[in-house]
């Protein structure tokens, strides 16, 4: 007995120390983590459209498929995306170009499915449309992506303990859904112009001079935009009434490189000493530009972000695997731009549909006033359960503070943050942690009233009230998991206290309640007594 008493109450120890020393730290002090409402700060709901990466995606399949076509010498074929869909128009009523197209999409391209060809004045029409699985896949790929670079950016932005979330597609209409929480962010708007920007680089070849207007550049190219080229504006500076000015560029599609080849970029200077970003490319990206480089000396090689072109310059000379990036910036705007290289382009734009602000001074009324509403709590049971249970309800106190230093070291070590709903959950498991202890004393008077011992009565108590407390314990976690599941942020909250919680309690009131128990009947022999254990409980 003195064996299992010993073992038990290291245990509880253990316990108690391992979650002491999870909450509160030496030399560093307290360490929960505050969620926004607790805290301040911001929370964006972002929803991502895959519309223009689809069709990225799907333009990107055309530029190769439409390169494989012509390598194979398939006479009067034109290939183009039109949104979602590629189209391949065959000019000749050649039987070998049939086979050859068909061969190359059943070959190269598993991801589009096409139907029997339709005949137009005399051209063959071949339709691509995605297939339904890969298209699926694309765009949880594409939310993947989005989330993880935004996350990246978050880190660069340096907020301590974000929170970031994602939402299924619940339909093509609605798309998925990033909730972003920054506790203690300040300068919302500038987190807000990193977060929406896509930050897509591209280094394109030139195919021309640039015009005036989109009408001057066509009107150079005989009136017709060739299928692989497209036309971009550069900002050039403003007019006298302050009115922006452009000129457009006539560029091929087909990148050389694009910003995801990038190994790093940050904080240069050009030239003249003015900010630009310094960039460093990956091994195979490097090989495929220092050969393009060497075979187009003179030529432009144009800098496109996010469909405008940033500078067009020359290539005077062969370039390995590093450059640099002008643009007339500011150094801000040049550090920001390192800064959105280096966290990785957003394949889709993010759409901003929701913004939530919690001041500082908000935060903390919040925070005091739940903490002060869970103390009030404690107390009123605490005082409750002592004048009703008298002494014994000692135990019960012991077991409840016990549970929650096992909540809040379980949510430390679990990195969880603890908002106003916690707050409530907390409260919640409260009570029902004493309603644990309540059902177990109430067990024991009824074996002592039908004449056990003191010591039977206890373990018959103990054992009779298990399977109620299991029985409502387990149900209200299942519950809980299907809050956490289900839910979003708040009630996630709500939900993670309370499992937490729940499983303490079933830990404090069947272990450490009857530890208790058995310590008060080794030191005090006298307590075994029917009559002193009646007066107790």
């Amino acid at each position: 007995m003195r064996k299992s008493i010993l073992v038990r109450s290291v245990l509880i120890l253990v316990v108690m120390l391992v979650a002491l020393l999870s909450v509160w730290i030496p030399g560093e002090g307290w360490h929960i983590n505050l969620a926004l409402d607790l805290q301040g700060g911001v929370m964006f709901v972002l929803r991502v459209d895959t519309k223009d990466a689809v069709a990225a995606e799907t333009s990107q399949y055309a530029g190769y498929l439409r390169t494989q076509v012509q390598d194979e010498g398939v006479a009067n074929a034109s290939v183009k995306s039109i949104g979602d869909k590629i189209e391949v128009r065959i000019g000749s009523a050649n039987p070998a170009h049939k086979e050859t197209v068909e061969s190359l999409i059943n070959d190269h391209f598993t991801e589009f499915e096409y139907a029997e060809p339709l005949r137009d004045s005399g051209d063959l029409v071949y339709s691509l449309n995605w297939k339904p699985r890969k298209l699926k896949e694309f765009k949880e790929e594409t939310v993947r992506t989005v989330e993880n670079n935004l996350r990246n950016r978050i880190d660069e932005i340096g907020v301590q303990e974000p929170n970031v979330t994602t939402q299924p597609e619940s339909s093509e209409e609605a798309g998925a859904r990033i909730i972003i929480q920054l506790p203690g962010l300040e300068d919302t708007e500038w987190a807000k112009e990193v977060l929406r920007r896509q930050a897509y680089l591209e280094w394109l070849p030139g195919a021309g001079e640039p015009g005036k207007s989109v009408e001057d550049v066509m009107r150079q190219l005989g009136g017709t935009l060739p299928e692989n080229m497209e036309i971009l504006p550069e900002l050039v500076g403003k007019d006298n009434s302050g009115k922006d000015v452009f000129r457009y560029w006539p560029l091929k599609k087909e990148p050389i490189v694009t910003g995801g080849e990038l190994k790093y970029a940050r904080l240069g200077r050009d030239d003249r000493g003015g900010a630009a970003v310094s960039f460093y490319l990956k091994a195979t990206a490097a090989n495929r530009f220092w050969d393009y480089t060497g075979a187009h000396k003179g030529e432009r090689l144009v800098i496109v972000l996010d469909k405008k072109v940033v500078s067009a310059p020359n290539i005077e000379a062969q370039i390995a695997d590093s450059g640099i990036i002008t643009g007339h910036f500011s150094q801000k705007e040049a550090e920001t731009l390192a800064m959105l290289l280096r966290s990785g382009a957003l394949p889709a734009k993010p759409i901003f549909l929701h913004e939530n602000r919690v001041g500082p001074t908000l935060g903390a009324d919040a925070k005091n006033k739940g903490i002060f509403s869970a103390i009030l709590g404690l107390v009123v049971v605490i005082g409750c359960v002592l004048v009703y249970y008298k002494v014994s309800g000692l135990n019960a106190v012991a077991s409840l503070l016990i549970n929650v230093f096992i909540i809040l070291g379980v949510m430390a070590m679990l990195n969880a943050k603890m908002s106003l709903p916690g707050i409530a959950g907390l409260i919640l498991t409260i009570g029902m942690a004493i309603d644990a202890n309540i059902l177990i004393f109430e067990r024991i008077r009824e074996e002592l009233d039908i004449g056990k011992t003191v010591r039977a009565a206890v373990t018959g108590g103990f054992q009779k009230a298990m399977v109620t407390i299991l029985d409502t314990n387990l149900t209200t976690i299942i519950s809980g998991l299907c809050l956490f599941n289900f839910g979003t942020g708040p009630i996630k909250g709500f939900a993670i206290v309370l499992i937490i919680g729940l499983v303490a309690s079933l830990f404090t009131a069947i272990f450490v309640s009857r530890t208790l128990y058995l310590i008060l009947f080794k030191l005090f022999p006298g307590t075994e007594k029917k009559e002193f254990i009646k007066a107790l409980i």
